[in-house]
């Protein structure tokens, strides 16, 4: 089901930078709309992986999975990730959210981190 609609957003096979900022967009969509952190990895992954393989390395999807969608499940307030981390804390989520820097800056240090990359001319390919 979601197939059809990620080929037609990833139609660029050249820009490494590009294709890291769709995957980081829509691992966030697709953790808006799952309640665990599993499910979004795996679809995400799943789903991206054959454009991956054809066009870059799937290392570089690795590390852009683990980078955003992971981190992902701890900001989305229905999330079982984000609701145990309320429950350990004693703070809502929606409280504690602002102070969770680190996980709102992991998904801009892997874009950041694949134009560098994608500058250097690194065989990423």
């Amino acid at each position: 089901m979601l197939q059809p609609f990620l080929e037609k957003i990833f139609t660029d096979t050249v820009s490494l930078t590009k294709n890291t900022a769709q995957t980081v967009t829509a691992a966030a969509g697709v953790s808006l709309l799952s309640p665990n952190q599993s499910f979004p990895i795996l679809l995400t992954g799943r789903a991206l992986l054959p454009h991956w393989e054809n066009h870059f390395h799937k290392r570089v999807l690795a590390r852009t999975l683990a980078d955003s969608t992971v981190v992902f499940a701890g900001l989305v307030p229905w999330s079982l990730l984000a609701i145990l981390c309320s429950a350990i804390v004693g703070v809502p989520v929606i409280q504690y959210l602002p102070f969770a820097f680190f996980l709102l800056l992991s998904p801009f240090v892997t874009i950041v981190f694949s134009w560098v990359i994608s500058r250097k001319g690194s065989s990423y390919r």
